[in-house]
């Protein structure tokens, strides 16, 4: 999961390589900046329901829309709280099943203003059956072993 700090201060553009702070949410060029790709998880999974034919539930699936992200300039001029719900106000967001990632500067930072977001531990146990929680604790131990191997493997060669 990428993830990048608040912007509390001055950012570097991944494309025009320029730092910014924000409200400059342009490049010289006049394209819209670009940071490091940020995910953002809801732990708003609807109730499970219906089955397939074999007999297995069927997989949670939801799409959650954040309306005001970022909100239209006037109203932040104006104070504009965050967490306001006016639709067709400022752009929108979509999470899928839970999850938004972006690398827009601006979305990231009203998203951070924003906040109530939950974490990836949360996020699982919200949206995944408990076998897939298992299989995704697997997966995690599975690839622990082999970074620790991969570790001890360098410290032999080294030493």
């Amino acid at each position: 999961m990428a993830q990048t700090a608040c912007m509390s201060g001055a950012v570097t553009c991944e494309k025009c390589r320029n730092g910014f702070a924000p409200g400059e949410w342009f490049c010289s060029d006049g394209a819209r900046h670009v940071v490091p790709s940020k995910l953002y998880l809801l732990d708003d999974a609807p109730m499970q329901c219906g089955r397939a034919e074999q007999g297995n539930q069927l997989p949670k699936q939801g799409r959650t829309i954040i309306t005001n992200i970022p909100p239209p300039p006037d109203l932040a001029e104006i104070g504009w709280r965050s967490g306001a719900d006016d639709e067709l106000l400022g752009g929108s967001v979509v999470f899928e099943n839970g999850r938004y990632e972006t690398n827009d500067p601006e979305q990231q930072y009203w998203l951070d203003e924003r906040g109530g977001f939950c974490t990836v531990a949360q996020w699982e146990a919200a949206w995944l059956s408990p076998e897939a929680q298992q299989r995704a604790e697997f997966a995690r131990r599975e690839a622990e072993c082999e970074r620790l191997e991969k570790q001890n493997e360098q410290l032999r060669k080294a030493g």
